[in-house]
């Protein structure tokens, strides 16, 4: 997940939010906070990084997601990145992770 122009082409794009990428950051941090077995695992405030492990609720199996916001003309947006430690298939989770937290950040950034 990524905007439109990224050097590595997105599976989704993500929009352009009419806020300064040290809020969009924030904004999305405390999003990932209040979502359930997850766990932050690293955080770089200056380049506006962030990395969590959400932990299945059957299994208990770890998934990484890591993000980074990025200033855009008008705003910015941020790249998402979310995949299993483990196997080869994860059945459409982290897709589905990525664009339910793009949801939730949505509604976030319109409060």
């Amino acid at each position: 997940m990524a905007p439109a122009g990224f050097p590595l082409s997105p599976d989704i794009v993500t929009p352009v939010y009419k806020v300064p990428p040290q809020k969009l950051y924030g904004l999305f941090q405390a999003m990932a906070a209040a979502q359930p077995r997850t766990f932050i695992l690293d955080t770089v405030p200056a380049a506006l990084q962030a990395t969590w492990v959400v932990r299945s609720a059957a299994g208990n199996f770890p998934d990484i997601v890591e993000m980074a916001a990025l200033a855009e003309p008008g705003g910015s947006s941020f790249v998402l990145y979310s995949h299993a430690v483990y196997g080869w298939s994860d059945y459409g989770v982290n897709r589905n992770r990525a664009k339910k937290w793009m949801e939730l950040l949505n509604m976030k950034v319109a409060e």
